[in-house]
């Protein structure tokens, strides 16, 4: 029976300050994706011209607060109060941020690895071979996670400087952009950091931070929906991007990435590292079928060059022929020149036959 200590050992194995600082600042992207699919919620009657929210009455205190905010907000020269579209137009607007979220998914799901990376023994050859063509990112997660975050500084900063209904959607799309790839790429590296004992409680922060972000937008939107304050809602997740920009700086490369691509011994200093001190990570290594990698190449190598192949222990070697000279002082023998016609040899039979 596993005593509270033994249990409580066990639970907090591999959860270091590091594992969570690395965990959250990934997970900034998913929460990129839901501030930025409800940022229009709130603040649609003034960023389309239309009418004001009203207020509840049993909101007095939230309303004076949220007008007090306004009243001291600085004036945005040269930008509109407001853009002025129709539902559909404002609708255009809404999904075409989908449209990046979809083309963001595609294109670093061919980047993150998975499809090249090396797969069973048996189907190794024949995915490497379909995928040789593919481009393969230099970095890794990390490259392709701080790829995200110039989407989500310049897509906000689109959106908080439109002029207009079309620079206002291509933020929207750029947004888009960040977010879908964010959804892919750091559930795959939260995986791969995330303490083998724990990974459904670290998986599940992609969804959390998700909804976090959702709600910030809707706080956000409720209390800045006047003037031109809702430009602040798309600067506060530009502001956002740049932290989670900077945050990267201290996030190490996948483990696992790297092992998987013959960088086994960094693999382990970063895993230890994230892992804590006392910690053995030669089994968690092992399990990840890494050691196996050199014999496959091998294996590819030799279905490429048969003639390199080693003979079956149980098949004799075929008889040398031995050399006509074997003496030191032996002269090899040298090949008659061949004749110009075929008669060349018979001079002296046919002086014989003479009479």
């Amino acid at each position: 029976m596993a005593t509270p200590d033994s249990s409580k050992q066990s639970w907090a194995s591999g959860m270091t300050f590091y594992v969570v600082y690395v965990s959250l600042i990934t997970a900034i992207g998913p929460l990129h994706f839901g501030f930025h699919l409800a940022e229009l919620n709130a603040p649609q009657e003034v960023l389309t011209c239309g009418a004001k929210p009203s207020i509840s009455k049993s909101l007095t205190l939230i309303s004076h607060l949220r007008t007090s905010l306004v009243s001291k907000a600085p004036s945005l020269s040269g930008l509109p109060t407001c853009i002025p579209m129709n539902p559909t137009l404002f609708g255009l607007v809404s999904s075409i941020y989908t449209l990046g979220g979809l083309i963001g998914a595609l294109s670093i799901g061919l980047l993150a690895g998975n499809f090249a990376s090396p797969g069973p023994r048996a189907n190794a050859g024949y995915l490497r071979s379909l995928t040789s063509k593919l481009p393969s990112p230099p970095s890794g997660r990390l490259a392709q996670m701080r790829l995200t975050t110039l989407c989500f500084v310049l897509g906000p900063l689109a959106e908080a400087l439109a002029p207009s209904i079309w620079s206002l959607a291509i933020g929207r799309f750029i947004s888009g952009i960040g977010s879908g790839a964010a959804l892919v790429v750091v559930p795959i590296y939260i995986s791969e950091v995330a303490p083998p004992s724990r990974k459904g409680l670290f998986g599940a922060l992609t969804q959390v931070m998700t909804n976090v972000g959702i709600l910030l937008a809707q706080v956000l939107g409720y209390f800045l929906s006047y003037g031109n304050m809702w430009r602040v809602v798309f600067a506060v997740a530009g502001a956002v991007g740049v932290a989670q920009a900077l945050g990267l700086f201290f996030v190490p490369e996948s483990p696992k990435w790297l092992a998987e691509r013959g960088q086994v011994e960094k693999a382990k200093r970063i895993l230890r590292r994230v892992r804590g001190r006392g910690v053995d990570v030669e089994e968690e290594v092992s399990g990840w079928d890494v050691g196996d990698q050199g014999q496959e190449e091998e294996e590819e190598s030799l279905l490429r060059n048969p003639d390199s192949r080693p003979d079956p222990p149980g098949k004799p070697h075929p008889p040398k022929t031995p050399s006509p000279c074997s003496a030191p002082s032996c002269t090899p023998p040298t090949a008659a020149p061949s004749s110009p016609s075929s008669a060349s040899w018979l001079p002296n039979n046919s002086a014989a036959s003479t009479p």
